[in-house]
């Protein structure tokens, strides 16, 4: 369906609102698709990131997870998720990969809800945010999720491929602009159009982030032909929206 179909889109009040909403299963359509495995490591990889995040302090800068919150943090069951998203790579990736899993969630809540809950908050988060990337080889910045970033950066490197790494810096740029982006239009009070919202929340997703991860955790070397390939982006544009409409529809009444 083209974005011209769409219905116009009305401002909804809460009178406005029904009594209830049924939510779909969405596993069970995907199921039929996609089998669901689980990574055999996640227990002990949940520990050690669980134990790598505490190494950060309470909860990092600004302590909006810390004591009761900071066990509501871990109680979400980013472990669990991440070897369900990434059920078949190694030990050494799934720990890489879960300490990148919480590290996006803490940039989240931190841009979102927490002490960087400013345009001027968010744009120092990205910029110190794009120095890691670019300069991954100095010493950890001193604003602590970007030195989670700078953690498990540098250990990608290691062994992962040139054209991986590259991959997942441009995702993270895509990412941090779009919500830097989001700050700005929520700011100004400003409602972009269907099709600006459409292309602005695959990008504030983090999806084309997790695919780098992806291509990471599995020790992969995809050219850049492979990625950018009409098809290939195609189907990561599908999977990106059913997994951010998804969410969405079940985070409805939080946001």
């Amino acid at each position: 369906m083209s974005t011209s179909q769409l219905p116009t889109p009305q401002l909804i009040t809460s009178a406005t609102l029904p009594s209830q909403i049924l939510l779909p299963n969405v596993l069970e359509y995907t199921s039929k698709v996609f089998g669901l495995e689980i990574n055999p490591h996640h227990l002990q990889a949940e520990v050690e990131s669980y134990e790598w995040f505490d190494t950060f302090g309470e909860y990092l800068d600004y302590r909006i997870h810390a004591g009761a919150k900071r066990q509501k943090f871990f109680d979400a069951g980013f472990g669990l998720m991440t070897a369900l998203c990434y059920p078949q790579c190694d030990f050494p990736h799934l720990r890489v990969t879960m300490d990148f899993v919480l590290w996006l969630f803490s940039f989240d809540d931190l841009t979102d809800a927490g002490g960087l809950d400013s345009v001027q908050g968010m744009k120092r988060a990205v910029d110190v945010t794009t120095k890691v990337l670019r300069d991954p080889a100095s010493p950890p910045p001193k604003f602590k999720v970007a030195a989670m970033l700078h953690s498990y950066f540098n250990r990608m490197r290691q062994d992962g491929s040139e054209a991986t790494i590259r991959h997942f810096v441009d995702a993270v740029d895509f990412y941090t602009q779009a919500v830097y982006q989001q700050k700005v239009n929520r700011s100004a009070d400003r409602t972009p159009s269907i099709d600006e919202y459409i292309q602005l929340r695959r990008d504030t997703s983090a999806m084309k982030i997790a695919w780098a991860v992806l291509e990471y955790s599995l020790g992969m070397d995809l050219p850049d032909e492979v990625v950018n390939h009409p098809i290939v982006k195609e189907l990561a544009d599908a999977g990106n929206d059913i997994l951010t409409w998804a969410n969405d529809i079940y985070s409805f009444p939080v946001n």
